[in-house]
């Protein structure tokens, strides 16, 4: 039976490995994340956020720390036929430590240190992240890090790498940028024979569930409504469930029980008419 009327909350899981097997670093960090905080986008673009995981691993790093001008990608692997949806994060981090330095990592080159962080997992969840760096080679053992791993998980060479070019198969896509979110969108399921008494109606997602969803429909939106990633799948390992949310016919599908229900995207404020 389907009991769970919208989303379970984000939590940790995943299990491969995230190094970019480079020998030019002093160290390596790994944590499995136990939660996570999806982007807020209404801030800045997401990829040019440092990814919240970073905290788990180090705090202090990640309070000073910002993304690299360009060294940075949001990649993910959408497999319909097995309702799996995996995301790869990969962002070169520029440490400036007493040096003040701008979003985009520009300050003289002098003293900065670089990073290598990644996370991926199943998408809905924290997953697992790895940390490496600073880099004794700098920039550039930054950057060869960062381009042999993108390679091994998109199949293509850095670059010559295309934002959201069909992925190779088997292989995850590099995706398009995303633009600023909306301060005002919500989203909200239409619940209907509830086992628990509910009223039938529009309900709201809770914050966590909201922030996911917002993310995976602003990346439909930058691909142009591409038909690959119309339909997303979300993983919750609290409740064992995988949801399939079609942004294109705006419903939430349970992947274990088959039930269906309507979804919607507001920025008014108020729940759907």
């Amino acid at each position: 039976p389907d009991l769970e009327p919208s989303i379970p909350p984000n939590k940790g899981g995943g299990k491969s490995s995230g190094s970019s097997s480079s020998s030019s670093s002093s160290s390596k960090k790994k944590a499995s994340l136990k939660s996570h905080s999806a982007p807020d986008l209404e801030d800045q673009e997401e990829e040019m956020t440092v990814d919240s995981g970073l905290a788990e691993v180090d705090a202090a790093l990640s309070s000073r720390v910002v993304v690299h001008e360009t060294l940075h990608a949001r990649l993910a692997l959408v497999d319909h036929s097995k309702n799996s949806d995996k995301y790869y994060i990969l962002q070169v981090l520029v440490d400036g430590k007493k040096k003040k330095i701008k979003k985009g990592g520009s300050a003289s080159k002098t003293g900065l240190d670089y990073y290598l962080f990644t996370r991926w997992g199943r998408t809905g969840t924290g997953g697992q992240c790895n940390l490496e760096g600073p880099f004794v080679g700098g920039e550039n053992h930054a950057e060869k890090g960062f381009s042999n791993l993108f390679k091994s998980k998109t199949g293509v060479e850095w670059a010559k790498a295309v934002r959201g070019a069909p992925p190779k198969t088997g292989k995850y896509e590099y995706l398009e940028s995303v633009s600023k979110g909306d301060k005002d969108a919500s989203w909200y399921y239409y619940l209907t024979l509830d086992p628990f008494g509910k009223a039938d109606g529009w309900y709201e997602y809770d914050k966590n569930n909201a922030d996911e969803v917002e993310s995976l429909y602003l990346q439909y939106v930058a691909s142009k409504h591409v038909a690959r990633l119309s339909a997303r799948f979300i993983h919750s390992t609290s409740s064992g469930y995988t949801y399939k949310v079609n942004l294109g016919d705006l419903t939430q599908t349970n992947t274990n029980s088959g039930k269906a229900r309507p979804i919607k995207r507001t920025t008014t404020g108020k729940p759907p008419s």
